[in-house]
């Protein structure tokens, strides 16, 4: 995964005053400060994506993308102070934003299932052919 997104933070504790932004566990958040967007391209896509959130002062949107074309998207709604569980499962994408409107907000626990990669037709091919000439030689 690369993150894309400029003003994307890793807060840990004891320097990061939790205050609105607790963690869902452990002690440091995923925080965006000001453009109210965390985004990152996957690499080998993924068919499943989650986490846990905290948004201050609105809601929260999860987008998510195969190419350019929108595949999928989840709303969550305020809730400063806590920890809310947003995601989505069973499409394939291949990279994601998650937006604060109007910002501020945090992310925790983030979960990405990688799809297994799958086979150029050619190295099918060149297999095919080595699995022929293996069962060849064996027949004479």
């Amino acid at each position: 995964m690369t993150f894309t997104s400029t003003d994307s933070y890793i807060l840990n504790a004891p320097s990061y005053n939790y205050g609105g932004y607790p963690p869902h566990s452990g002690v440091g958040v995923l925080y965006s400060a000001s453009t109210g967007t965390i985004a990152a391209d996957v690499n080998g896509g993924g068919t499943e994506l989650s986490f846990w959130y905290t948004s201050g002062y609105g809601s929260l949107e999860l987008k998510l993308y195969s190419g350019s074309t929108l595949v999928a998207s989840a709303s969550g709604v305020n809730n400063y102070g806590s920890n809310s569980y947003l995601g989505i499962t069973g499409t394939s994408f291949d990279r994601f934003e998650i937006v604060g409107t109007p910002n501020f907000f945090s992310i925790d626990d983030l979960s990405v299932d990688a799809t297994a990669p799958v086979p150029e037709p050619a190295t099918m091919a060149a297999l095919g052919l080595g699995l022929v000439a293996i069962a060849r030689r064996r027949r004479k």
